[in-house]
């Protein structure tokens, strides 16, 4: 992935069925990230997605891990890191 540190106009990341994706890395370094969401995430783990978490300019974040044990453990990152749940499906709106 490239770097995300230039990507002032990056305001919202919705990924779906990333099946081999493990390096979320980037998304910490992205300026004006808001919201993130991953949805069918069931090959990754909700510590994966630690780096997205720890965006400061970051609000929002979802994921569906197709686990009740991984969905629970990514909510409780949530409140850990300050962030509300983005729900992704619904009336797009721009940023």
């Amino acid at each position: 992935m490239p770097s995300l540190s230039n990507a002032h106009v990056l305001r919202r990341v919705v990924l779906a069925n990333m099946k081999g994706f493990s390096d979320f890395s980037e998304f910490e370094w992205a300026p004006s990230l808001q919201e993130f969401s991953l949805i069918e995430g069931r090959n990754q783990e909700p510590e994966q997605l630690l780096s997205v978490l720890r965006n400061p300019t970051l609000k929002r974040a979802g994921s569906g891990f197709g686990s009740d044990c991984k969905n629970k453990r990514f909510l409780e990152l949530l409140q850990q890191y300050g962030k509300e749940r983005f729900h992704p499906i619904g009336p797009f709106e721009y940023l």
